[in-house]
Order: C-alpha cells, then structure tokens, then sequence
C-alpha cells in the first residue's frame, strides 16, 4: 500500500501517549523520518482503523464506547520490524486484557465483528523498506526498554490522505466502563 492510493475519508480510533513519552516517541520518529525519508506521524496505538462513517455518527460511537473503557495502562515492551508499509518498525503493545477488551468493545460498537486479529503497536518508521533495511534500522535503535503509557482518552482521527495530513478531530475520555443509564 502507499501512502497516496487513500481517496475516500476514513476515520481511526487512537491511543496517544502524553507527556515524556509523547516527546521521546515523536523525537524518535522525527529522526527515524528524516533519516529515511518517510512520512512524518504522530505517536499512536490504533484501537480501531479504517472506519468510513461519517465524522459525526463516529464521533457518537467513539462517545459510547469510551463510556464502556475504563482508565489502563499500555505497556510498549519491544521493538519489531514489521512487513507491511504502515508497520515497518514498531513497538509491540502487551495486548493485556483491558487492552483486549477495549479492542472488543470498538468492534461491537462499530459494528466490526468481523475483522483481522488485532495487533497492537506503536509504529516507528512507515515505509516499503527491504526487510535487510529494517533489520539494519532495528539494530541501531539497540535494546528497546519498557514505555508505559497510561491510557486516559480515546482520539478520533481523520487518517485520509498522506500522514503529514491527518489530523485529530475529537478527543473523548474514558469512562468507568458503566454504560449510560446505569448506575
């Protein structure tokens, strides 16, 4: 896939780390984008992509299911070279159960029950790199620490287009995982 054969609109439901790893991540990315020429992105972990619904009725759907979550923490535990374009190299998200049953949840609301099993990561680098390449690149990062990430919102973003150009069109914080009307 490249990076300009993405006509239609389509949505994406993100965790973003805040803080000091927020900084750490997108320096890292920076670098990793400058040096080899490939699209600039914002850190994130994917919760659920390629949705097609129309902005307001997702961002309605993001409000439900962010009512359902509760607070967590995602654990990014080590680096990987991935195959795919939009997984060159990534970080791997420990797919614990909050994690699991959050990815759940937006299936059900969103009405994708259907899909691939979920990989969670974080991307580091994009790109249709020889997999010798990747494996050069994940040597110089070096040994990879544990980055813990508390997860307090859920992003809706906009991902058409090039990913200098998606942008963030709603933020929604987690719930207690009650659902409306429940007490």
């Amino acid at each position: 896939m490249t990076t300009g054969d993405r006509s239609a609109p389509r949505l994406a439901l993100w965790f973003l780390p805040e803080g000091a790893p927020y900084r750490a991540l997108q320096a890292l990315i920076a670098r990793l984008s400058a040096e080899h020429r490939s699209p600039l992105f914002e850190p994130h972990v994917t919760l659920l992509g390629h949705i097609t619904l129309p902005a307001e009725e997702a961002k309605a759907r993001a409000e439900r299911l962010a009512r359902l979550l509760h607070p967590f923490t995602l654990r990014l535990n080590r680096a990987e070279r991935g195959t795919g374009y939009f997984r060159a190299l990534y970080l791997r998200a420990e797919p614990d159960p909050a994690l699991r049953e959050a990815h759940r949840l937006a299936r059900t609301v969103f009405g994708r029950e259907g899909d691939p099993p979920y990989l969670p990561h974080l991307s580091l680098l994009y790109g249709d790199f020889p997999v010798a390449t990747r494996q050069r690149i994940l040597a110089e990062i070096g040994p990879w620490h544990e980055i813990v990430v508390p997860v307090r919102g859920l992003h809706l973003v906009d991902t058409s287009g090039v990913p200098e150009g998606w942008r963030r069109i709603a933020e929604v914080e987690l719930g207690d995982g009650t659902p409306a009307g429940t007490a």
